[in-house]
């Protein structure tokens, strides 16, 4: 195989958002790791997130009721579908023991290919799950 073949195949195991683009990343913090575990065994089981990667030790700065507060908090990265994206957030919402979380989605513009297929794969029950029963 030459180079230049080489090149084409790895580039066609990368799928790119013009040509799916259904995949999303919504991030939220946590005050703990157990909180933000509950929260993603509850999405994942329910079949609205694929996958939660959970981020110990970040440092939150933000004004909160007028007052510049530093927070050690975790961070939790779910992988899921653009179609899920509403009913993640209010998931999150829900469970979460903060009065305003923060919850976002971001599109992912690019990947491998077969590990978005999997999300879809995994996430592909997802849709009316909003029932969720966790301890959170």
């Amino acid at each position: 195989m030459s180079d230049e073949e080489g090149d084409r195949e790895a580039i066609d195991k990368v799928k790119r958002s013009e040509e799916f683009g259904d995949e999303i990343v919504v991030y939220a913090t946590f005050p703990d790791e157990a909180k933000a575990l509950a929260t993603a065994e509850a999405l994942v089981a329910a079949g609205l997130v694929a996958c939660a990667n959970i981020v110990p030790g970040i440092i939150s700065v933000f004004i909160w009721e007028g007052r510049l507060e530093r927070e050690r908090e975790v961070a939790m990265l779910m992988k899921t579908r653009r179609a899920l994206a509403d009913d993640v957030i209010t998931a999150v919402t829900e469970m979460h023991p903060y009065d305003n979380p923060a919850v976002v989605a971001w599109t992912i513009v690019a990947g491998s290919a077969e590990y978005l297929r999997w999300i879809d794969e995994q996430t592909a029950g997802g849709e009316g799950a909003l029932d969720l029963q966790a301890g959170a």
